[in-house]
């Protein structure tokens, strides 16, 4: 009996293969990537942002992708070389989709918000504000507040993680804030 209980114990335990994998995407990063653990009240109330913010990032992003490297011309801003646009329009549409499904949300989080910081400097060397009544109704954005409450959103992102109700819960699990 003192066989079977030693071989037991000296059993490794097999590792989860969604642990495997987020190692392998992280590499360094470790646990820092993990989503920190928020109770259901917080993972509840940050869904709707997520999925709003993520939904829209995309509906604004596909009309770009049409016009990958000239979407900037027209719109009275200093256009940016065709493949800096190209790259804008794919990190917002896939960005949001990865926002929307809280997948990759820590990368997704950090690329839009780097468009969108440049997005507001763009504005602000246009001489556009903050928020004008200029275009309201039309279309035509000549402010800079989406793009702020986009900054808003990468940021909560980027501190507290996409919560319990996304794919990186699911597939890479949780961290325990110390």
């Amino acid at each position: 009996m003192a066989t079977k209980s030693s071989k037991k114990a000296s059993k490794p335990e097999a590792k989860q293969p969604d642990k495997q994998m987020h190692q392998k995407i992280t590499g360094r990063l470790g646990k820092q990537h993990q989503p920190i653990e928020l109770n259901y009240l917080a993972s509840l109330g940050i869904l709707p942002l997520r999925l709003m913010g993520g939904l829209g990032l995309v509906m604004h992003g596909i009309p770009k992708l049409a016009h990958a490297t000239t979407w900037m011309e027209g719109s009275g801003l200093t256009a940016a070389p065709g493949y800096m646009q190209a790259m804008a329009a794919v990190i917002q549409v896939f960005g949001g989709a990865c926002i929307f499904l809280g997948l990759l949300t820590p990368a997704a989080s950090l690329g839009i918000f780097t468009v969108m910081v440049v997005a507001v400097f763009k504005r602000l060397e246009a001489g556009q504000y903050f928020i004008t009544m200029t275009g309201a109704g039309t279309g035509d954005s000549a402010s800079f507040e989406l793009a702020a409450l986009y900054i808003c959103l990468c940021l909560l992102m980027l501190t507290t993680g996409p919560g319990r109700f996304s794919l990186d819960a699911k597939l890479f699990g949780h961290r325990k804030d110390k």
